[in-house]
């Protein structure tokens, strides 16, 4: 088994139930869920836009490849109304980004573990550091503790429901 840890994000329709529905499926589909972060909203990153985005952590435990994780989680984005855009970040009913799969490195075409850019993205920063502070990034080799310290994103995010 895997512990992987799941960010979830939606700033379209009912969010709130977007990112429930979502847990729900990761847990009958991936993998059993250890534990959920708070509810976070935060401006949304890297393009504009009016709706702001909820986003929780979700921490599961898996036996599915890496590859496998992203296709289910690919077909649970679709069950849920997510609308694939290759040009770009755009508003959604519902994203789930793979931060990490245990301490291992992947790097291919379609995927990329650890996330790129968590270091740099608050809205991530904040839920990882609530469920886990101490986990040491297997790429940088800082803890999340240490990379919300060092974190330059200026986008507002804020606690708005806890776990």
């Amino acid at each position: 088994m895997f512990r992987i840890f799941l960010l979830l994000g939606s700033n379209l329709d009912d969010r709130v139930s977007s990112l429930r529905a979502a847990a729900d499926l990761i847990h009958s589909d991936v993998g059993g869920i250890e534990r959920v972060s708070s509810i976070y909203e935060s401006e949304p990153w890297g393009y504009t836009s009016k709706n702001h985005f909820l986003n929780q952590l979700v921490i599961a435990n898996t036996a599915l490849s890496p590859k496998s994780v992203l296709g289910k989680i690919h077909y649970i984005e679709n069950q849920l109304g997510r609308k694939r855009i290759n040009n770009g970040f755009t508003d959604r009913t519902i994203d789930i980004d793979i931060l990490f799969y245990g301490n291992k490195l992947v790097n291919s075409r379609d995927l990329a573990i650890p996330h790129p850019s968590i270091e740099n993205r608050l809205f991530a920063l904040y839920p990882l550091s609530e469920l886990a502070n101490d986990f040491i990034h297997p790429k940088s080799q800082k803890t999340i503790g240490t990379l919300l310290s060092e974190c330059t994103d200026t986008t507002r995010v804020v606690k708005i429901a806890e776990a």
